[in-house]
């Protein structure tokens, strides 16, 4: 053995020792990486499963892939049950569910709507539930449409105290015209109450005094202003009428939205 291949052996000792400590470094940082990436991936898990919000993860046919704690709750379903369900599934069948939510996705996907719908969607146990959706998509590399991530606010209890805001309107603009209605009425009462009080006297005081054709006009306006005061009693009547069926309905109304809110 000469001398150079001495220096050639040694040479290429050295060169595999780079290599290994090249091998070496890279593996720590590849583990690394991958402990960040894990990391990582814990903590968008958990962000994903503890949202104060429905989380969907959504396959390109609406599919669901996955969902979080929220969506379990909101829904009614176990996550097992709701893994595989079509989205639209979970939606009411009625105008403001099934129907806008058809509606509505495509529009999410095109980037033509952008913010929160209101949706009614439907529980396991059969009822209502209001809900505010965004759909957001997700592209593949070659930027094509590769599924999407719905979320979804509940805001039942938002959506029923709107209703009783609405119906606490409805009842003061109500119980206004009834006053007015009241005090214009008043009003028309007296009007042929008066008439009446006035010739009845008139014809009191001047019974002997006045020619039978004056007695028979105070006694035709008495029966005239009568007339009249008949007339508006019978519409009060009507009304009366009217307003405690209304109340009754309304009552039923209420009764039936409580049941379906509740159910």
């Amino acid at each position: 053995m000469n001398g150079s291949d001495g220096s050639d052996s040694v040479n290429s000792y050295r060169q595999m020792l780079r290599y290994a400590d090249d091998l070496n470094k890279a593996y720590s940082d590849l583990k690394l990486r991958n402990r960040e990436l894990l990391e990582s991936e814990e903590k968008f898990r958990t962000l994903y499963q503890e949202a104060p919000v429905a989380y969907f993860s959504l396959g390109r046919n609406r599919e669901i892939d996955d969902c979080n704690i929220m969506a379990e709750a909101l829904c009614g379903y176990g996550r097992s049950e709701l893994i595989g369900k079509n989205f639209i599934e979970l939606c009411a069948d009625a105008p403001d569910g099934r129907e806008k939510f058809a509606a509505i996705f495509p529009k999410f996907l095109s980037g033509e709507l952008g913010k929160n719908e209101r949706i009614l969607l439907i529980r396991k146990d059969g009822s209502p539930r209001w809900g505010n959706i965004v759909v957001n998509v997700i592209t593949s590399p070659d930027h094509q449409i590769a599924g999407s991530r719905c979320m979804v606010m509940d805001i039942h209890d938002h959506v029923a105290m709107e209703a009783k805001l609405h119906e606490a309107k409805l009842a003061e603009a109500a119980n206004q015209a009834k006053n007015d209605f009241l005090a214009n009425m008043s009003h028309e009462i007296r009007t042929p109450m008066h008439g009446i009080l006035s010739f009845a006297n008139f014809g009191i005081r001047k019974l002997d005094s006045v020619p039978k054709e004056k007695l028979l006009y105070y006694f035709q306006q008495i029966y005239n202003s009568g007339n009249r005061l008949m007339s508006l009693l019978n519409d009060l009547l009507d009304i009366s009428k009217i307003e405690a069926g209304q109340l009754k309905l309304l009552w039923k109304i209420r009764l039936t939205s409580a049941r379906n809110l509740n159910r």
